[in-house]
C-alpha cells in the first residue's frame, strides 16, 4: 500500500469457491499462498517464476456455517486465521438495538401519544418471539433453500414500522395492525407453500394476545394492508406547477387502493402507449403490487419476484415503479448484447441514482441472463453498491464533484475530501437504486444460483403462488366481458366459472401426474390467457359455422313454405277449374 500505510482486505463468503474434482478450492489456495508467503508468483512469459512480495496487508475473512449446501474451507487456509463463531445476539442485545430505535420513533418529541409509546416498548419482544418460532419451524431444505431467517429479517420488520409517520399511528390498535402487517410481509411473503404461510399467520395470532392483550388481539384478527400511493397529486399554490403525490405509508382501504391502482394503470398506459398493459387487478395481484411498492419505496429496497412464467411479475413491477414515481429500466437483449453493453447500462443507472439522486428501478429477469457473469455483477452491486471496473478513476472523481454541493449541505461538519464524498455517493446510489429480479422457480439453475450469488437472494423475496380460482374467474370476466356472446347474463357467469375451474382442475391433475410419473408439467397463468384467446377464436369459428347451417336450414324451410303455399294455391285453382268443367259438361 502507498504511503507506508497498512491495508486490510476483507474476504467475504470465503467458502463460496467451487470445490474441484481433486477437492481443492483454487481461489482459496491462491489466497492461502498470498497470506502465507506474503506475495505471489508471476505467470507472464518474461517474468515466469519470479516472486512478487506484497507487504503491509492484513486479512479478515467471513463465511457461513458449513452444511446445508455450503462448503467448508481447507484446514490449511483456516489455520491462517483466528476463528470466531459469530452467534446471533441475545434477546437483551436485540431489545437494546431495536428498542432504542422504537423509543426514538414513538417519543413525546415526535408527537406520539402516551399509550402508543407504552405499546411500542413491547414490539421488540413480540417480534423476536415470532422470529424465533418461524426460524425453528421453517427450516431450509433442498427445495426451500431460501427459508433462512436472520437479523436482516428482524431489521426489515422495524424498517417497515419506521416508514409509517407518527401522526398516522394515532392509537395502539393502529400500531399493532402495522406491526402485524410488517411481520407478514417479512416472514410470510418469501414462503413458497400455503401451509407455511398459514403457520406464520397462526404464530402471529398466538403471540398477539400474549404481548398486546386480548382486546387488541381481537381488534386485529384480520389483515390490514398499508400503501403509500393513496394521496392525490398536489400543486404549488404560487406557480400552479404539479408537485406530485405525497408518499405517506398509511392504512389502505381495499376499494380505495384498488381505485388508485387502476388510476395509475390508466396513467401508465397514457404515458407509454407502446408498452400499454391490459391488467386485471384481482385481489392477489393487488396484494403483490402493494408488496413490490412497499419494497422499492424503502431505502436500499430490492425485490426478487419468484413465480412461473405469465404470473404478472414484470407487469406488476413496472406498475409499482410507476406508482412510486421511479425511473424504470429493463435491458433489451440482442445477439450482440454482452458484458460491455451491460456495463454501459449499469453506468447510466448508477449516474442517475448516485450523481443525480433519482430513484431508479432496474427490472432484471432470468431470460436476460445471457452469461452467469451478469449475475456476478448484480451480486456485487447488491452487496457493495459498486461493480469492480465499472468506472475509471476520472469518472469517479467527476461523479464526486457532482455530489459535492449535496454532500456539504447534508454533512457540513464532515471533512470535504474525495474519500468522504465517494462514500456519500455510494450511500446515495445504494439508497436510490432498486433492483427488481423476476425469476422462475422451475428453472433448473435457480437453486444453483442461490449458492453462487448469495447477495442476489438476500433481497426481499416475494413468492407468487398459483392464481386461485376466484382470480381466474375475474380474469375470464375481464377478457370475455366485452366479447360478444349469444347468451344470457346467467349463462355468461357460468362460462366464467367454467373457464376458471378448467385451469384449477388441470393444475390438480398435473400434481397427480407428478406423484405417479415423477415428471413435472406446468400449467401457468399464461396457459389460462391462451385458453381464453383460443376460446374466442373457436367460438367465432363455431358460431359462424352454426350461422351458415342456420341460414341453410332457414332457406330450405322458406322454400318448403313457399312450395306448400304454391300447392295450396294450385289446389284452389284446380277446384275452380273442376267447377267450370262440370258446368260445361252439364
Amino acid at each position: 500500500p502507498p504511503g507506508g500505510k497498512k491495508m486490510t482486505i476483507f474476504i467475504d463468503d470465503a467458502s463460496m469457491p467451487i470445490v474441484n474434482k481433486w477437492g481443492d478450492q483454487v481461489t482459496n489456495e491462491l489466497a492461502r499462498q498470498l497470506i502465507e508467503m506474503s506475495g505471489v508468483y508471476f505467470l507472464d512469459k518474461d517474468k515466469r517464476g519470479d516472486f512478487k512480495s506484497i507487504e503491509g496487508l492484513q486479512y479478515i475473512g467471513a463465511m457461513g456455517h458449513p452444511g446445508g449446501g455450503k462448503n467448508d474451507i481447507p484446514n490449511r487456509y483456516k489455520s491462517k486465521f483466528v476463528c470466531f463463531n459469530m452467534v446471533l445476539p441475545s434477546t437483551v442485545s436485540v431489545d437494546n438495538i431495536f428498542g432504542s430505535i422504537m423509543k426514538s420513533k414513538f417519543s413525546n418529541k415526535a408527537g406520539a401519544k402516551p399509550d402508543v409509546q407504552d405499546l411500542s416498548k413491547k414490539l421488540t419482544a413480540a417480534t423476536v418471539d415470532v422470529w424465533d418460532r418461524v426460524k425453528s419451524k421453517l427450516l431450509p431444505t433442498p427445495l426451500r433453500f431460501h427459508y433462512i431467517f436472520n437479523m436482516r429479517d428482524l431489521s426489515r420488520v422495524f424498517q417497515g414500522i419506521m416508514e409509517c409517520p407518527v401522526n398516522i399511528v394515532t392509537s395502539p390498535s393502529i400500531l399493532v395492525q402495522l406491526w402485524k402487517h410488517e411481520c407478514q410481509r417479512v416472514f410470510a411473503d418469501k414462503l413458497s407453500r400455503d401451509v407455511d404461510k398459514n403457520l406464520v399467520e397462526k404464530t402471529l395470532k398466538e403471540f398477539l394476545p400474549v404481548h398486546f392483550g386480548e382486546a387488541l388481539a381481537a381488534e386485529n384478527q384480520e389483515t390490514n394492508w398499508y400503501a403509500d400511493f393513496l394521496r392525490d397529486i398536489e400543486f404549488d399554490e404560487e406557480t400552479g406547477e404539479e408537485k406530485g403525490a405525497p408518499k405517506v405509508y398509511e392504512p389502505a382501504p381495499w376499494e380505495t387502493v384498488k381505485g388508485k391502482a387502476y388510476e395509475y394503470l390508466g396513467k401508465y398506459n397514457e404515458a407509454y402507449p407502446s408498452k400499454s398493459m391490459n391488467l386485471v387487478l384481482f385481489d392477489e395481484a393487488m396484494q403483490h403490487l402493494m408488496k413490490i411498492n412497499r419494497t422499492i419505496q424503502q431505502k436500499r429496497g430490492s425485490a426478487m419476484l419468484v413465480g412461473v412464467g405469465g404470473s404478472g411479475k414484470q407487469s406488476l413491477a413496472r406498475l409499482a415503479a410507476f406508482t412510486s414515481a421511479h425511473y424504470t429500466f429493463q435491458i433489451t437483449i440482442t445477439k450482440s448484447y454482452n458484458d460491455n453493453a451491460l456495463f454501459e447500462d449499469l453506468k447510466n443507472l448508477c449516474i442517475r441514482s448516485g450523481a443525480k439522486g433519482e430513484s431508479v428501478t432496474f427490472i432484471f429477469t432470468d431470460a436476460e441472463i445471457k452469461s452467469e457473469n451478469f449475475l456476478e455483477y448484480m451480486n456485487s452491486l447488491l452487496a457493495t453498491g459498486e461493480v469492480v471496473g465499472l468506472f475509471a478513476k476520472d469518472e469517479k472523481d467527476a461523479m464526486c464533484g457532482d455530489v459535492r454541493n449535496d454532500f456539504v449541505k447534508e454533512f457540513p461538519a464532515m471533512e470535504e475530501n474525495l474519500l468522504n464524498m465517494y462514500n456519500y455517493l455510494m450511500d446515495r446510489l445504494r439508497d436510490n437504486l432498486h433492483v427488481c429480479l423476476c425469476f422462475s422457480p422451475v428453472n433448473a439453475k435457480f437453486p444453483i444460483r442461490a449458492q453462487k450469488f448469495p447477495a442476489v437472494f438476500t433481497v426481499n423475496i416475494n413468492w407468487f403462488m398459483p392464481w386461485p380460482e376466484a382470480a381466474l374467474v375475474a380474469v375470464s370476466n375481464a377478457f370475455l366481458g366485452s366479447y360478444k356472446l349469444d347468451c344470457t347474463d346467467d349463462e355468461r357467469q357460468k362460462l366464467y366459472g367454467l373457464t376458471g375451474s378448467f385451469q384449477a382442475l388441470t393444475r390438480d391433475l398435473c400434481e397427480v401426474y407428478y406423484t405417479r410419473m415423477r415428471k413435472n408439467v406446468y400449467v401457468t397463468p399464461k396457459s389460462f390467457l391462451c385458453l381464453i384467446d383460443f376460446y374466442k377464436v373457436l367460438y367465432k369459428t363455431k358460431y359462424e359455422e352454426i350461422n351458415v347451417q342456420e341460414r341453410s336450414v332457414n332457406v330450405g324451410l322458406q322454400k318448403l313454405k313457399e312450395a306448400s303455399e304454391f300447392v295450396e294455391k294450385l289446389k284452389i285453382e284446380l277446384k275452380e277449374q273442376e267447377i267450370v268443367i262440370r258446368g260445361e259438361t252439364a
